[in-house]
């Protein structure tokens, strides 16, 4: 049996933080979708946008008329599936920080 690793106190109090700064999925998809109609008819915010997803995103493909795959620059990847034109957060898997992503275009 491998020995379990020992992590000091504050490498545990950093990773606690780390995870309570992370944005769950819903919330910043919420938040991206706010921001981007409110500021849709601005041509420099939506080159920003347009920017930032190419920096993280690799590819993306259509699996059906309902669902498509997103091939994330990290090597992770989500299959996006539609219900009634939204994003249906009940079948998704965690994106993990997407803090980053919503700063880059805010």
């Amino acid at each position: 049996m491998k020995p379990r690793a020992k992590h000091s106190g504050a490498e545990l109090q950093a990773e606690e933080r780390k995870v309570a700064a992370t944005t769950p999925p819903q919330d910043a998809y919420t938040t991206f979708k706010t921001e981007l109609a409110a500021h849709v008819k601005e041509p420099e915010y939506r080159e920003r946008v347009k920017v930032t997803l190419r920096d993280i995103i690799r590819q993306s493909g259509f699996n059906s008329l309902n669902s498509y795959t997103v091939d994330f620059k990290t090597g992770s990847s989500l299959e996006v599936i539609m219900a009634n034109g939204e994003f249906d957060y009940t079948q998704a898997v965690d994106l993990g920080d997407t803090s980053a992503l919503l700063a880059k275009v805010a």
